[in-house]
């Protein structure tokens, strides 16, 4: 399995926020809640807000 490259600041983080998907890619907020809708790593709405999946988002970010 190959090995999954992160920066340190996401290291202990279980899921993702949208903040933190913002500030990965350098994007804003609209652009960042249109990719969510049909993302290729696993999220969950919990309330209002929507985690992301750490392991299953820089598993797909390694791999592009």
């Amino acid at each position: 399995m190959a090995e999954i490259n992160y920066p340190d600041k996401y290291k202990n983080k279980l899921f993702l926020t949208v903040k933190d998907m913002m500030e990965i890619f350098g994007i804003g907020e609209n652009l960042a809640y249109q990719y969510l809708k049909e993302a290729p790593f696993r999220t969950e709405r919990v309330g209002s807000k929507i985690m992301i999946f750490s392991n299953s988002f820089w598993a797909w970010y390694n791999m592009m």
